[in-house]
């Protein structure tokens, strides 16, 4: 066991993200290069056009989830391959000849995506938009996504979304509007949180930004008085909106704690000036009775997270200071300024597990299994678990509050009960 994870830091140790070791040496680089989900986000966003400015492969393999050089509603999505001379001298005269073109072909509002090589010899991206922006009546933003910078692909969501605020302009500020950043206006795969629907019949006009948004939308996001943030993915945006337009956010994505939940309620009541904290009290009971509950349970039991939880790290201090449970392990796909106050807080508690990156799931299992855990929380693909496992965290993304922490409490409990006997059959104990 000592040669399978003495590789591996403890989580105290990391710093950020190029710090994240993998789990094993068999990595797939491909699967999680950042221009994907740039890429992708780029082609589900009504009204906005893309250049993909890169070398033959990534060109290539862009296509492979971004088929189509012309989107539903005309947007362009175009590749920009590098020659020879670029490669050393750098692509500024083709890719704003190439912005140009778009433009004439109908392109509006055009997100210029560099890949490694262009980060790599530092070609000036910034400059080119700003030139771009005295020459065209387009609007233009860019971002670099190298992966030697980017090593998983959350920066491809983050960064992509962050520089969407390059494309805003100044609104009038209504107060009755509130932007929700990472829950797209027709999400299907969770249902909407309760605050939303209360504010909602409360008079106030919410509008959800996300992949799935329209420009039209995207830009009149600048008239709202608050930004509430549901996702990792969109808290660059938030504080990049705060930045420029002076609008406030409130981040609910990583708080799973009553005392975290109610005092981030209050903030969003003090800043539209209604009701909040005393319209949640039933809940707040719930969760509490719900965490007393899964207390006996849950007390001194050994965990491991794996891939698609939102925020492993924020969710560990939760679980171990709640109910004492033991981290043995935590995949991380991505470190988080706002990960490090979390690490402090569980290094404070006696409290340091290893930490990995999964990048190539087959076989994991068999290695994780050998730390011995009680349960596994999050995505492992192919694998007969012994372990009780709850697989499923993907569709708690963009859900927040007290309903999003029950929610996940049942899961982890149903699967303790569900999974009791399967495991004692599984060690030959039934």
């Amino acid at each position: 066991m000592k040669d399978a994870f003495g590789h591996l830091k403890p989580l105290s140790e990391i710093r950020n993200n190029a710090g994240i070791p993998f789990l094993t040496p068999d990595v797939a680089p491909g699967t999680h290069c950042p221009m994907r989900m740039a890429s992708v986000i780029c082609e589900e966003i009504e009204g906005l056009s893309s250049l993909l400015v890169g070398m033959p492969e990534c060109t290539t393999y862009s296509r492979m989830f971004s088929q189509s050089a012309q989107g539903r509603k005309g947007e362009l999505h175009w590749l920009y391959v590098l020659d020879s001379r670029e490669i050393v001298f750098g692509c500024r005269d083709g890719v704003i000849e190439a912005v140009r073109k778009m433009e004439e072909k109908g392109a509006k509002d055009i997100l210029v995506i560099g890949t490694c090589i262009p980060d790599l010899i530092g070609e000036d991206f910034e400059s080119i938009a700003y030139e771009l922006e005295a020459e065209t009546n387009s609007k233009t933003a860019c971002i670099l996504l190298g992966q030697f910078k980017n090593i998983s692909y959350p920066a491809g969501s983050y960064k992509t979304m962050e520089a969407l605020v390059m494309l805003m302009q100044p609104k009038q500020r209504n107060q009755r509007s509130v932007n929700v950043l990472g829950r797209s206006p027709k999400e299907e795969h969770s249902p909407k949180p309760k605050l939303f629907a209360y504010l909602e019949e409360s008079g106030y006009q919410l509008r959800y930004l996300g992949p799935k948004s329209s420009m039209e939308e995207i830009k009149e996001a600048p008239d709202a008085v608050l930004n509430i943030v549901v996702s990792p993915y969109t808290l660059p945006m938030a504080r990049k909106m705060e930045q420029k337009f002076g609008i406030e956010c409130v981040a609910l994505q990583e708080i799973y704690d009553t005392p975290g939940i109610e005092q981030a309620y209050r903030r969003v009541e003090d800043i539209l000036g209604c009701r909040i904290v005393c319209m949640f009290r039933e809940d707040e009971q719930a969760l509490r009775m719900k965490e007393e509950a899964a207390g006996k349970l849950l007390r001194d039991k050994r965990f491991l997270m794996t891939l698609r939880v939102d925020l492993p790290i924020p969710l560990t201090g939760y679980l171990i200071q709640q109910f004492g449970m033991y981290p043995v392990l935590l995949h991380l796909e991505e470190f988080y300024p706002e990960d490090h106050r979390y690490v402090s807080e569980i290094k404070k508690l006696g409290y340091d597990p290893l930490v990995c990156r999964i990048v190539n799931e087959s076989g994991a299992y068999g290695l994780l299994e050998k730390l011995s855990p009680d349960l596994g929380i999050g995505y492992l693909a192919d694998a007969e678990k012994c372990v009780t496992w709850v697989d499923n965290m993907l569709d708690f993304y963009g859900m927040i509050g007290y309903e999003r922490t029950m929610a996940i409490l049942d899961r982890i409990m149903g699967a303790l009960d569900q999974n009791k006997g399967e495991e004692e059959e599984c060690h030959g104990l039934a």
